[in-house]
């Protein structure tokens, strides 16, 4: 019997898919391949192999971040195999969230007094804005992390909106 000639990439090689940030499902796609192949895959990064990770889809964990993450196929059948790579996501860290410890206003809420807010604690390595809230809304102009009140603001409960954002996105929370 004459065995088949090893499997060859034509052209279209593997590609990862997907919203690379952790939690979110990457997909790789074998591409296209001559010799009627069998696929394996191993998901890689700079570091090497990712353990354990050997499936068509693999969700990057928060200890990915930062980090190029591929695929590589292995196409086999009787007549051998061969390997190719897919392309390269950078896994971007997710959006901002608050671990729990809330943002809070203080000082002395009289006219002329200063005011701050303090965002709280975040994972994910954000930058803040902040927006000075009455019960009639945003306070115009009132975006820094402290604010004087002013006489039109006497007998108002006063608060600051905290916006978290890194490049995996935003999330607001309320102070005290």
């Amino acid at each position: 019997k004459v065995k088949p000639r090893p499997p060859k990439n034509t052209g279209d090689g593997p590609k990862t898919s997907g919203d690379p940030k952790p939690g979110s499902t990457l997909t790789c796609d074998p591409g296209q391949w001559t010799g009627n192949p069998t696929f394996t895959y191993q998901w890689m990064t700079g570091a090497g192999p990712i353990e354990g990770a050997t499936g068509q889809k693999y969700v990057p964990t928060a200890g990915d971040v930062e980090s190029k993450i591929w695929c590589e196929v292995t196409a086999k059948n009787e007549g051998g195999s061969d390997k190719e790579i897919s392309n390269k996501l950078t896994i971007k860290p997710g959006p901002p969230r608050n671990t729990g410890v809330q943002p809070t206003s203080s000082g002395d809420p009289s006219v002329g007094s200063t005011l701050t807010c303090d965002p709280g604690q975040w994972s994910g390595n954000p930058t803040f804005t902040y927006q000075w809230m009455t019960g009639a809304g945003p306070i115009e102009a009132a975006t820094g992390q402290t604010y004087v009140p002013k006489a039109g603001d006497a007998e108002s409960k006063i608060w600051c909106e905290v916006t978290a954002k890194n490049e995996g996105g935003a999330d607001k929370e309320i102070s005290n």
